[in-house]
């Protein structure tokens, strides 16, 4: 494994940790009369990391990341950031590759959220 694939594993947990800490930002003024929290081009950054991870197939990486519950993880930050179509595009295009490249474990850990919720 490279360098950088090593340090991607190793530091998965800080990726989850900056995509859950809150935003600090101020909210912005929506159309539609009410606020919104901006997303930040960084977190989306860092969705953008975790697709092109997940599309190295690399078995060591696509067991972390289950393991650190992004999968969950994820589906928080489309409920949190519901406007924002950037995110949620990214998120879908990473649940489409996991689930359609046939991996099961990112597959089942979405299914038991979802029936937990």
């Amino acid at each position: 494994m490279t360098y950088i694939i090593e340090q991607s594993i190793e530091n998965m947990p800080k990726f989850k940790a900056y995509l859950e800490k809150e935003n600090p930002g101020p909210k912005i003024d929506a159309q539609h009369g009410g606020q919104l929290l901006p997303l930040g081009f960084d977190r989306l950054k860092v969705v953008e990391w975790l697709h092109t991870l997940i599309q190295l197939k690399e078995p060591a990486i696509l067991k972390k990341i289950t393991e650190v519950e992004f999968p969950q993880l994820l589906l928080n930050l489309m409920d949190i950031y519901d406007m924002n179509s950037f995110l949620h595009v990214k998120i879908y295009n990473i649940f489409h590759d996991a689930i359609t490249s046939g991996i099961e474990d990112f597959a089942k850990s979405v299914i038991i959220y979802y029936l937990s919720v």
